[in-house]
């Protein structure tokens, strides 16, 4: 093995701060993780191959220590939300979240309570987040005129009209989303009536027995947003659903207490998301999707009562 020379251990590190000063400091990169992982892969198999494992490490090292130590010192001392209060570790890691997630076995808005309590209305809970208590706010942050944006958590999902960032985008989609429901929105209610029959008919059928409300309350959900959606319900109520549907429900009601870590950190949702976009429950999921919107589709509308995903699709 060769030495390293001493203009790649000096590069290296210069290199880390110079990204983070004109990139990762500018930048939202939390849609680019997979991307940054398989580079970085990448980048130090060939360095393996070409240099050795040793070489290749001690450069590899060069270069993502500094990174993190500048990245941490950046987060404490120089960070624009430096003057917030709130817990150390959540200025230099959403880590900590994640880990007061678990010891609070997912009731994460207690946490928040506490840190209300001892830090008060605006506490710093993040390298890059504020949580904020003050009733006062939630108009200039919400509101119409508000300048703010929805922040990288919102980039895991396909763009849509309530996930996407785009606010010219929303307005667009907003409008002929408007334009449907103005006629739609009648429709809508003896529909939902309907599924609430059927949901009360089976609790008096099983009345004095033990019920699985939330399991029934979630059945009725799905059954009412898939009969608004694509025509056609799944039958959950009845118990008629079909393989694909149950299965895709049992994905989605398994991988709640998993999202519940995984929503303090965009990046990972992100990457797995792109990973399961390929092949599992997540294709599965959006290939039943498309095939009963493209079937709904089908379905003659008169002109007079246009559906909304008719609409959509025309833009």
């Amino acid at each position: 093995m060769e030495s390293v020379p001493i203009v790649i251990l000096v590069t290296a590190p210069l290199s880390a701060v110079v990204l983070h000063e004109f990139v990762l400091r500018r930048v939202e990169v939390d849609h680019l993780a997979l991307a940054i992982l398989v580079s970085a892969v990448t980048t130090y198999g060939v360095l393996v191959y070409y240099a050795g494992f040793i070489a290749a490490t001690v450069v590899t090292s060069a270069f993502w220590v500094p990174l993190w130590l500048y990245i941490g010192v950046y987060r404490a001392f120089f960070h624009p939300l430096k003057s917030y209060p709130g817990p150390w570790g959540a200025k230099l890691s959403r880590w900590w979240t994640i880990k007061q997630t678990w010891d609070s076995n997912l009731h994460y808005h207690r946490v928040l309570q506490r840190l209300h309590s001892q830090y008060g209305d605006y506490v710093r809970t993040g390298p890059r987040e504020i949580t904020i208590f003050d009733a006062d706010a939630i108009l200039p942050i919400l509101g119409a005129q508000s300048k703010t944006s929805k922040g990288p958590f919102f980039d895991v999902m396909e763009r849509s009209l309530h996930l996407n960032r785009d606010k010219a985008f929303h307005r667009q989609r907003r409008r002929v989303w408007d334009n449907a429901f103005k006629t739609s929105l009648s429709t809508f209610a003896p529909q939902i009536e309907h599924f609430t029959d059927q949901l009360l008919a089976r609790l008096r059928h099983e009345e004095s027995q033990l019920v699985p409300l939330l399991e029934y309350t979630t059945y009725y959900s799905y059954d009412v947003m898939a009969a608004l959606a694509f025509g056609k319900p799944t039958g959950f109520i009845k118990g008629e659903q079909s393989e694909v549907a149950a299965s895709i429900l049992a994905t989605f009601t398994n991988s709640v207490r998993a999202l519940g870590y995984m929503y303090h950190m965009p990046w990972l949702m992100n990457a797995i998301g792109v990973l399961t976009s390929f092949a599992g429950p997540m294709k599965e999921w959006r290939d039943w999707s498309v095939s009963q919107m493209r079937a709904r589709m089908k379905v003659y509308i008169p002109t007079s009562r246009p559906h909304s995903l008719h609409l959509q699709s025309t833009y």
